[in-house]
């Protein structure tokens, strides 16, 4: 038995370092302890709404019907307003919302009247769906009442639930946060009526003697295209406003609290078949087990174990056509890295969750861990500490991978066993800006070689609408030069109802390469401005209003020799119904340095190119069964011509059944050859209860040039049965197959259960 004695002392580092952090987190709790408490004055209670919540002795049992002796006692505010299409009019529909709480349980009674009962919208049964085409409610919670961060809680007419973590306002949005709590609706004469209850052990807060926290509640009503808020918030704040925290009111008051729930833990089972090039095409009978655990060391600072980590429910990659030079991005879909992901993000931004998709480079993207070539990385383990102590943001990331060999296009391809560090911390300032740091690790065990980055953000926030972004990095690799290694990012951003603009600046050396982060591309020096114009209708009562904006770009290498630049002007429409029409044009320029195979044996020529694109699309109002979106757009590329059209299609005509489905074509034309793409992403669903549902998502890929004139056909088949709250059942099918040209290959196939049982002490 040989021992690696640098392997060891590294590992004990690690355990070192992470004890070493943890404890810090520890002694700041202790001297930031009452930050939080005794959290509102006097003056702010009564500045805006206060939702009160009485503690009742008993409990309540959720099932949408508010028949218990609680709820007739239980002050219901029906205090709403409408945001859109009127500016804090009167809503059309009556809603009442009250609060109660317990020992365990915070408990919300909602009461959406309607006068039309049959006409509401309600089609998603699946957890976690998006229920933007149904009528909804959500309720925001700001439990640490900083203005800043929050719960996020929605459900549908079937008591259908989604949720999510945001931070700086929304600006960070988590949505594949999974919360623990009940939710059950019920259609009755009157509308819809709906009970909630959200354990406290799935909450954050600082305890005290008595607490505030920020809340705020929305109401859609989508046949009629009408949002409504509670504690209103102005049409002129912009999209996502809800999030805004400023302009939350108050729940509570909530006496001698007790977080509880000290421990959770998900172990889970996996067995099943594997076929595929790793296993010579011979069938691998696979049968595996591992844990997740949750550990809270305050009642505002919590520990995530993880061994053995597993994701076979996890859902492939939707196929996309890269016609450009760069990566694409693809979004993270695994849960242990998602939770939490809003405090580790530096990217300015994300919006519902899709950060990276812009030229800002995301310093720590967790597809780096565990993922390479698209094959699954074996997670040996690791940890993570997230949670906010006073004004103090913090987390904590270690993660240990195993070696694999995988063959990539034919050859044999090894990835090391390595370690994956993150540390982050940042700090609230004044009422909504802050500042942080960001420090990434990545050590390969057998030979040394490691990869560090370290940036600084922050974000200036001046009004609701008016922020200022900045981003600075460098990057250090052990193999490589230290020199030219650097990136800075500032960008300011106002927007509005009507009016609104922005600017950045993007400035990446040639040698910055956070190995942990997304780059797209490196060496350039990137400045864009965009304005827009967006009026109100009072001529057209179907529309509700339209928007002009003009947007240019200007990017050059570092020696500022122009690479590309782009002006283009658009136009859209909004209508009462929520469809849109949408309409686009641009003049571009763009430098290739060096011949390109844009696709075998199809090379563009290095040069200059430019001219003239359009691009048009349109969406169909979004409450009907079936709603399209269809997009067209034709474009100069490189001394050609792309014509691309887009289809995205919806049906929910059937109950519990639901289709989407996207189509992608491009046609290339260029001077000495021309070739073609098409893509099929289908997506069926049946739901048989908000516990239960079966998919299938079924992609073609007919980018022949890219799989020897063939055709990739994917197939990805998950049942899931959530038979108590944070505990699944999986059954999961995978297939990957290349067919045509008389050489039908099978790359994968896999056949896999999954069994998560949740406890919680």
């Amino acid at each position: 038995m040989h021992i690696h004695l640098t392997s060891v002392k590294r590992d004990m580092l690690h355990v070192i370092a992470v004890s070493f952090l943890i404890g810090i987190l520890l002694i700041l709790n202790t001297n930031l302890a009452h930050a939080g408490k005794a959290n509102v004055s006097d003056d702010d209670l009564n500045d805006q709404k206060l939702l009160q919540a009485e503690k009742i002795s008993g409990k309540i049992r959720i099932d949408g019907i508010l028949n218990e002796n609680f709820w007739k006692q239980a002050k219901f505010s029906s205090e709403f307003q409408q945001q859109e299409p009127g500016d804090g009019d009167p809503p059309s529909e009556k809603t009442e919302i009250a609060a109660l709480y317990n020992d365990d349980y915070l408990y919300f009674a909602v009461k959406c009247f309607d006068s039309e009962p049959e006409k509401i919208i309600r089609t998603e049964l699946r957890r976690d769906a998006f229920m933007d085409k149904n009528d909804y409610f959500e309720i925001l919670l700001d439990t640490y009442h900083d203005k800043r961060s929050g719960f996020y809680f929605l459900f549908n007419p079937y008591g259908n639930k989604r949720d999510a973590k945001l931070d700086d306002e929304g600006r960070n949005y988590n949505p594949e946060w999974d919360g623990i709590w009940e939710c059950k609706a019920k259609i009755i004469d009157q509308g819809w009526f709906a009970e909630i209850a959200i354990p406290w052990k799935t909450l954050r807060f600082v305890e005290g003697e008595e607490i505030y926290f920020g809340a705020n509640f929305g109401r859609m009503i989508r046949r009629k295209n009408e949002k409504l808020d509670w504690n209103h918030i102005p049409r002129n704040v912009g999209t996502w406003s809800i999030f805004k925290l400023t302009y939350a009111g108050h729940l509570g008051p909530f006496h001698n609290l007790k977080q509880g729930g000290n421990l959770e833990f998900q172990p889970f089972v996996v067995g099943g078949l594997q076929n595929d090039l790793q296993t010579d095409f011979d069938f691998l009978r696979n049968l595996d087990m591992g844990l997740d655990a949750k550990m809270n060391i305050t009642s505002n600072l919590v520990a995530d174990l993880t061994f053995n980590t597993d994701f076979a429910q996890v859902e492939a990659d939707q196929e996309r056509v890269n016609l450009t030079r760069f990566s694409l991005y693809f979004p993270e879909k695994r849960d242990f890295f998602l939770e939490g992901a809003e405090i580790f993000n530096t990217s300015g931004g994300s919006f519902r969750g899709h950060r990276g998709m812009g030229g800002t480079p995301q310093i720590f993207y967790s597809r780096r861990i565990g993922i390479s070539n698209g094959q699954q990385i074996p997670l040996w383990g690791g940890a993570k500490v997230t949670g906010k102590i006073g004004k103090y943001t913090i987390g904590v990331l270690d993660m240990q991978t195993r070696e694999k060999k995988y063959t990539f296009y034919d050859e044999q391809t090894t990835v090391p066993s390595t370690n994956f560090g993150v540390f982050r911390l940042k700090r609230d300032l004044f009422t909504r800006s802050s500042v942080g740091i960001l420090f990434t690790s990545k050590i390969e065990e057998n030979n040394s070689r490691s990869n560090q980055a370290f940036a600084i953000d922050s974000r200036m926030g001046f009004s609701p609408t008016m922020s200022l972004t900045t981003l600075v990095a460098s990057s250090n690799t052990s193999d490589e030069s230290d020199k030219k290694n650097k990136m800075a990012n500032a960008s300011f951003n106002w927007r509005t109802d009507i009016y609104g603009a922005g600017l950045s600046f993007l400035d990446i050396q040639e040698n910055f390469n956070p190995e942990m982060g997304f780059v797209r591309r490196k060496d350039v020096r990137k400045t864009s401005a965009n304005i827009f114009y967006s009026p109100r209708s009072e001529r057209f009562k179907a529309v509700r209003k339209f928007s002009y904006s003009i947007s240019g770009s200007y990017l050059t290498d570092q020696q500022n020799y122009l690479l590309e630049r782009s002006v283009s002007a658009s136009y859209r429409i909004f209508f009462e119904n929520s469809a849109r029409l949408m309409m686009r044009l641009a003049r571009e320029y763009e430098y290739l340095p060096y011949d390109w195979e844009v696709r075998e044996n199809i090379e563009v020529k290095e040069g200059i190119y430019q001219g003239y694109s359009f691009w048009a699309a349109f969406r169909s109002n979004e409450a009907r069964p079936l709603n399209l979106a269809l997009t067209s757009a034709v474009s100069h590329y490189y001394g050609g011509t792309r014509y691309s059209m887009s289809s995205g299609i919806n049906w929910t005509g059937f109950s519990r059944f639901t289709l989407n489905s996207d189509l992608n074509f491009n046609q290339v034309e260029l001077p000495d050859a021309s070739f073609h793409t098409f893509t099929v992403s289908n997506r069926l669903i049946y739901a048989f209860s908000t516990e239960a549902y079966i998919k299938a998502y079924i992609q073609y890929n007919s980018d022949r040039l890219r799989f020897d004139d063939r055709v990739k056909w994917n197939v990805n088949i998950l049942f899931r049965y959530i038979f108590r709250p944070g505990s699944d059942f999986y059954i999961v099918y995978n297939q990957e197959q290349l067919v045509g040209n008389n050489n039908d290959e099978l790359t994968n196939r896999t056949l896999m259960a999954k069994v998560v049982y949740f406890w919680r002490k």
